[in-house]
């Protein structure tokens, strides 16, 4: 039989990897419309007309999801790729595709449909070895229940392939932390693996036939923005109790390299570390453009444990040295953090006294609001005012991580969850703050408002 069918790019990535037999599992995750489920589909539909008597199954969330998304265009696919010449039944009742026998007396090449969000749910797929399994949605499961139906996987016939578990999905879902840990995430990418990030804009067939999608899902969740950032941009960090808007990806709006002109201003925010809280800093370079546009760039940041006071001045010296930083206006961030039992205002000029003694001379920021620093951070961030390094990588972690404070009520509080980390976020709120000033947002005062209602 010869099959022509035309990929896109990222679809060859992913056929590429399917023919690959040093990987093992292939995750095509991203924005939404950008063309995975087809692949993942004609993956399970080629490999049973290539290996004969192999079964494989696809797995949406409920049974009703995984029909409509997978049965009649299987069926569309069977007649085309054959011209009609292949007949392939579907069981209502068990949710199997038979293939023609390739041979009297041998098993037939099977696709199972299957559903199930719980452990329960997935114990009837267990008996069967299975080829490849592909996860259509998968960050709409829970680990386990992956975990356990991939137990399943066995390839008892044909040496001359592997084994493959398929994932599409796009960001949001119970199932985002464990795809983000084993895929997205470079440092954690599990072994014999592949990540594929999807676009809309990878899909041009369909851009073509609804050319108004992008603006429509801009128009229906301009509420939600979150929502606009998982699947209009793929980014896997945006969710609902995100408290920055905020697109980690290097080259993108706010991570990215910056030519620092030679008349900017230099600063640098130091947050003393106690155990178990780390020593955190901050460089960054401030300047107005040749249009009067003002600019804030962090350009480096340090996050280290266990420093005690001199071993934390050297450090600062020592990068600032290898980074051949011009002379910084230092600061000292005194006004966030724990503090030592009893610490007083008294044990604060200490440290900032034994600093200066190993050439770490800091003078320490004002007591700023707390969250209407954070809003001065957002709102630089909105408008494309304040930039990130990708050398900052403390810094943008801290970014991307970072979500609302719960309230006793279940609410999302306005203040930030420190949770997940903000120490260099203070360094970076407190230099926001003493540079350009919460007087900033005086000057767009109606913006401002609009803004803070907004958030």
């Amino acid at each position: 039989m010869d099959i022509d069918f035309g990929l896109q790019p990222k679809q060859e990535l992913f056929w590429d990897a399917l023919n690959d037999n040093e990987i093992d599992h292939i995750c095509f995750g991203g924005a939404r419309k950008g063309g995975k489920s087809f692949v993942g589909r004609a993956a399970s539909l080629f490999r049973r007309l290539a290996y004969p008597g192999s079964f494989g199954l696809i797995m949406r969330e409920t049974m009703p999801e995984v029909e409509a998304n997978h049965k009649e265009q299987i069926e569309q696919m069977v007649y085309e790729w054959s011209g009609g010449g292949i007949e392939c039944p579907y069981n209502v009742n068990d949710a199997i595709f038979t293939f023609p026998q390739f041979r009297r007396g041998k098993t037939p090449s099977k696709i199972f449909l299957g559903y199930g969000k719980t452990l329960e749910h997935v114990k009837r797929y267990q008996g069967n070895p299975y080829l490849d399994i592909f996860w259509d949605e998968a960050t709409n499961f829970p680990k386990e229940v992956v975990t356990r139906t991939n137990g399943s996987l066995a390839n008892e016939y044909w040496p001359v392939t592997v084994t493959k578990d398929i994932y599409t999905c796009n960001p949001g879902g119970i199932g985002t932390p464990w795809v983000l840990e084993d895929f997205v995430e470079d440092s954690s990418r599990r072994q014999r693996s592949v990540f594929i990030q999807a676009f809309v804009d990878d899909n041009p067939i369909f851009l073509k036939s609804d050319p108004n999608f992008k603006e429509r899902l801009r128009q229906e969740y301009k509420d939600q923005p979150w929502i606009i950032a998982q699947w209009l941009d793929g980014n896997w960090y945006a969710s609902p109790s995100s408290y920055f808007a905020f697109d980690p990806k290097p080259g993108g709006k706010h991570v990215r390299e910056v030519d620092v002109p030679y008349w900017a201003n230099w600063y640098m925010m130091v947050d003393a570390g106690y155990y178990p809280d780390p020593f955190a800093a901050v460089w960054a370079a401030k300047w107005q453009d040749d249009d009067g546009g003002l600019h804030l760039h962090c350009v480096a940041d340090y996050k280290g444990w266990r420093l005690e006071v001199d071993e934390q001045a050297e450090k600062v010296r020592e990068i600032e040295k290898s980074l051949k930083l011009p002379p910084c206006r230092r600061y000292a961030c005194w006004s966030t953090g724990h503090r030592l039992p009893a610490e007083s205002a008294e044990v604060t000029r200490t440290v900032r006294r034994m600093w200066q003694k190993h050439g770490l001379n800091t003078q320490p920021t004002r007591k700023w609001g707390r969250v209407d620093g954070w809003m001065l951070l957002r709102y630089l961030l909105k408008h494309g005012e304040l930039t990130i390094d990708p050398r900052c990588r403390a810094l943008i972690t801290e970014m991307r991580d970072a979500q609302h404070e719960k309230t006793a009520s279940g609410q999302a509080g306005n203040d930030l969850d420190d949770s997940t980390g903000d120490h260099n976020l203070d360094c970076a709120r407190g230099i926001c703050c003493e540079t350009i000033g919460l007087r900033h947002m005086k000057s767009k005062k109606s913006d401002w408002q609009m803004f803070l209602e907004a958030a």
